[in-house]
């Protein structure tokens, strides 16, 4: 479970330097998959605390229009990180 944690905070920092490359495109996927795999562990969280509450684990399918998208899902991620 932390390792689906990890790999998307690292995916996100990824997202972050593509981004700066210009490589916009290439940002885009990997923040897509960076908050797929956050949505994975929070689901995988809920899922062990609760006894009757069964959340699906498949994350819906994220759109992601432009680098505005990509810094809003790093603040969710790192807010969620800080509490």
């Amino acid at each position: 479970m932390e390792e689906l944690k990890g790999n998307a905070l690292r995916l996100i920092e990824e997202a972050e330097k593509l981004l700066k490359q210009g490589k916009s495109e290439d940002a885009k996927r990997t923040a897509r998959d960076a908050l797929r795999l956050y949505l994975l562990y929070l689901m995988s969280k809920t899922n062990s605390n609760a006894s009757s509450i069964n959340f699906p684990m498949i994350p819906p399918d994220i759109e992601i229009n432009d680098e505005k998208d990509i810094e809003l899902i790093e603040r969710i991620i790192k807010s969620f990180e800080k509490h």
